[in-house]
């Protein structure tokens, strides 16, 4: 695996274990496209098999405000 990919899969990983993080990159920002369209290339899937792998393994949590 190529450095690139293993920063897609790790990145993925971090969202799937921190919901904070899945909060701030998660379905609906450009960068979920993209780490989901380059997800799907790596692994040989389409995009909408890699949404449907991903997605429902995210929970979302915002930030604190620190104010």
């Amino acid at each position: 695996m190529t450095k690139a990919e293993q920063a897609v899969v790790a990145t993925i990983r971090r969202m799937m274990n921190d919901p904070r993080v899945a909060y701030l990159i998660g379905p609906g920002s450009g960068t979920f496209d993209k780490l989901i369209d380059a997800y799907a290339e790596i692994n040989g899937k389409t995009v909408k098999q890699a949404e449907a792998e991903i997605e429902p393994l995210l929970k979302y949590e915002p930030w604190p405000c620190n104010d």
